[in-house]
């Protein structure tokens, strides 16, 4: 099983001297690399446990579904700046059904909502798990964007099944998109954050 740790050297993509890891350098995907290189929108990601954080690149987008790759191959999909799901993190999120909870957070209202996680378990079985979830207004807050500040309002969702409990925040432009969040990819991955690049 890959482990998390592989998405940190995606650093490199963007000059920013990367964060070194036990065992070298990692495998490089050149295409990823030059989507760097031509501008390709990029988010932030940050692994809550480790403090520490990378800039992933957009490699693809199908709608409203948008993934965004390491330089190593791991990779998130979002969903209308929800992360639906993981690959190359460790125990991956392989999908999920977040339409009540995208539309509540949307409308910046409060309410009780389901979503819906598929994982892949230890024995690389999928496994598909409910959540009913809370969704609260906590106000506006303004968020660091490049060299200025951007007004949002912060959304928390606060979520339970039989024996796992996770709170996911979005912070929400005046557009309506989320401009940066913290939100949960399962057990092994934990909290992820992120946060669009200027």
């Amino acid at each position: 099983m890959r482990r998390i740790f592989s998405l940190i050297p995606a650093m490199l993509v963007v000059g920013c001297g990367a964060l070194q890891l036990p065992g070298g350098q990692p495998n490089v995907d050149g295409t990823v690399v030059a989507l760097a290189q031509q501008g390709a929108p990029r988010l932030q990601v940050g692994i809550l446990s480790l403090g520490a954080s990378t800039v992933v690149v957009r490699q693809t987008v199908r709608e409203n579904f948008e993934t965004y790759a390491s330089i190593d191959g791991a990779s998130i999909t979002m969903q209308d700046g929800m992360m639906i799901a993981t690959r190359g993190l460790g125990g991956d999120m392989l999908g999920s059904d977040i339409s009540e909870s995208l539309a509540t957070v949307s409308s910046q209202k409060p309410g009780r909502v389901t979503r819906f996680h598929t994982f892949l378990d230890p024995e690389n079985r999928a496994e598909r798990r409910a959540y009913i979830c809370d969704i609260a207004i906590r106000g506006p807050r303004d968020v660091p964007f490049g060299e200025t500040q951007v007004a949002t309002q912060l959304i928390a969702e606060d979520c339970a099944s039989q024996d796992q409990t996770f709170l996911n925040l979005y912070w929400i432009d005046s557009s309506g998109k989320i401009v940066q969040s913290r939100q949960w990819a399962g057990d092994f991955a934990g909290v992820l954050t992120f946060r669009i690049v200027p």
